[in-house]
């Protein structure tokens, strides 16, 4: 090992950390080597370390077992901080393991990685709305807030009043349940009823009123950085064009990957997540 850098020295748990890791071949390795990270688990050092990285190839897709003498590799690592870690300087190591998963050498220390307060929300909300519909294997929506403020029909379905030229804000609450490596958008979509009047085939060629697309919190905490147990509060404001006529409209959310269009797929075949009467 030549050197590292890693690029942040403060982080919240869940965050996720760039390690960079030079390796040199002194020789023709024998071995597909693995790479490992510990960090210290409390501040005054009195907890054993554990790891808290799966054992990778030292570089992806290119076994050491291969490497040329002399040959300079760089590898990349995206280390996440443990979602339960307690504010406090913490020590970050690097372990290497064989085929075996015998460790070889000492541990490499990569300095100490300053642990801040979670800002993140574990604890279950109370919205006033309770609609818990997954997308994919990963992403769950637990419910949400409407304002107006809808009056209830049932647990899962209101209806509210809102006039044309105003806004229309909706809090999603989502749940992690498991990281993912896509960068979703979200969209908020007013629509026509027409699904509902059978006037359509294609649920996703409804006429769309008003919408809104945004990474949650406006780009401030994509997909990628939720760790598994978290809720994340996600607010739109969908303003109503003054041309809407009067008549039943419906909301519609989802996910999708921005580089594809390609939607998160909603776990059954619920309704769409509010309906919204919308009057001149």
């Amino acid at each position: 090992m030549l050197g590292f850098d890693v690029d942040k020295d403060k982080a919240e748990p869940g965050d996720p950390i760039s390690i960079s890791v030079y390796w040199r071949a002194t020789g023709t390795p024998k071995d597909n080597y693995t790479a490992a990270f510990q960090i210290q688990r409390s501040p005054d050092g009195e907890n054993p370390p554990r790891l808290e990285f799966d054992r990778n190839e030292l570089v992806a897709a290119y076994p050491s077992s291969i490497w040329r003498p002399g040959e300079i590799v760089r590898a990349q690592y995206t280390y996440f901080v443990p979602p339960d870690l307690l504010p406090g300087a913490r020590g970050l190591r690097l372990l290497v393991f064989d085929h075996a998963n015998k460790q070889v050498g000492a541990p490499v220390a990569l300095g100490d990685l300053q642990v801040l307060p979670s800002t993140r929300v574990f604890r279950p909300p109370v919205p006033r709305v309770i609609d818990i519909e997954r997308f994919g294997t990963a992403i769950q929506l637990y419910g949400y807030d409407i304002q107006p403020t809808p009056t209830l029909r049932t647990t899962v379905q209101g209806t509210t009043t809102v006039s044309a030229g105003e806004v229309l804000r909706l809090t999603l609450y989502w749940r992690s349940l498991q990281r993912v490596n896509t960068s979703y958008s979200v969209f908020v979509h007013l629509v026509t009823d027409a699904r509902h009047t059978g006037t359509t085939d294609d649920g996703r060629s409804l006429p769309i009123v008003a919408q809104r697309d945004a990474i949650p919190l406006n780009g401030a905490h994509p997909t990628t950085t939720w760790v598994p147990g978290e809720f994340v509060a996600d607010t739109y404001d969908l303003p109503i064009p003054r041309a809407t006529p009067p008549g039943g409209y419906f909301l519609e959310v989802g996910l999708y990957d921005p580089r594809t269009n390609n939607r998160l797929v909603l776990q059954g075949s619920p309704p769409p997540p509010n309906a919204v009467t919308s009057h001149s």
